[in-house]
């Protein structure tokens, strides 16, 4: 810009810089004069962070435990050995070996998984492949039976999910077509079917003349053993998403808990099925993809008057 007398006032680059260079090297001084100086300690009283927090020390060596006598089990009627979801001590072989190996029929696919874990009884081994299809092996290692348990109404046999559990004679599947069916644990033949509304997922839980499901839409059940008609039924708080399969009911004589996808787990009466209680226990894991899913993925286990 030029003023009334044609001198200009526009200064060079060069010139601005060189002014600046005083300006920035005089408040990078006045900062490490500051920092030079020590810390300013305020006056008060000064209070622990951490008060009430433990300041007992881990010892170096862990106390010895006592452990009860190691049990073979020849039966293993659940998921987790019996309705309680509690095994005392099983017994294991130092020198593992191969006895024998079936084919069971599906196995894990993009479309289908396989959820439920085998269950022993009466000399036989169940298992459920990734497409509804129950298989009988005995312990020696022999196909006995094989049932499809696919809907006539669904004729792809997509749906995976669903567990197993052995009550007396009877075996109990449950199956991401959204039933639970009954089956004759030595012939393979079907006694009865009752529909869920909703994908089986769990493993069932077998305790009297009851088989309890946890159903993937948050639904408690309770039905009757023998003829497959409903006792009683419970809804918890809906799910946003979970798990395949899914975590199952642990019973006992006094108390059945239900966990669900949701998050929430539910206690009831076992015969009339009135609620005793229900509680949240699913946390979050910052930054990972997990934390947004509230399922629970491991059964319930019951110790005496304690739930884990």
């Amino acid at each position: 810009m030029t003023d009334l007398s044609g001198q200009s006032d526009i200064m060079p680059v060069a010139a601005k810089r060189g002014r600046r260079a005083p300006v920035a090297l005089a408040a990078a001084l006045l900062l490490a004069a500051c920092g030079a100086g020590q810390d300013v300690i305020l006056p008060g009283e000064r209070l622990d962070i951490r008060a009430g927090a433990s300041t007992e020390t881990v010892p170096a060596q862990p106390p010895g435990i006592s452990l009860p006598a190691q049990q073979a089990n020849a039966d293993w009627t659940h998921r987790m050995g019996s309705s309680l979801h509690r095994t005392t001590h099983p017994a294991l072989g130092a020198n593992l070996t191969q006895v024998f190996a079936v084919n069971i029929g599906d196995g894990d696919s993009r479309r289908a998984r396989i959820t439920a874990d085998p269950v022993v009884a009466g000399g036989r081994v169940f298992t459920l492949d990734a497409n509804a299809t129950v298989s009988a092996v005995s312990t020696a290692g022999q196909l006995l039976w094989q049932s499809d348990l696919t809907p006539a109404r669904d004729g792809r046999g997509d749906a995976s999910g669903g567990g197993l559990a052995v009550g007396g004679s009877t075996l109990y599947v449950t199956t991401g077509f959204g039933e639970l069916t009954a089956i004759d644990a030595a012939t393979g033949a079907t006694i009865w079917v009752q529909e869920l509304d909703a994908p089986g997922g769990s493993a069932p839980t077998v305790r009297g003349d009851l088989v309890y499901v946890a159903a993937r839409d948050n639904r408690a059940w309770a039905v009757d053993t023998a003829t497959g008609r409903i006792r009683w039924t419970l809804t918890g708080v809906p799910p946003t998403q979970g798990f395949g399969g899914g975590a199952g009911a642990a019973v006992s004589d006094d108390i059945a808990v239900f966990p669900f996808a949701s998050g929430e787990v539910l206690a009831a009466f076992p015969q009339g099925g009135l609620r005793r209680w229900s509680t949240v226990v699913t946390g979050q894991r910052t930054g990972m993809a997990a934390g947004t899913v509230s399922d629970i993925a491991g059964d319930p286990v019951i110790d005496g008057g304690t739930v884990y």
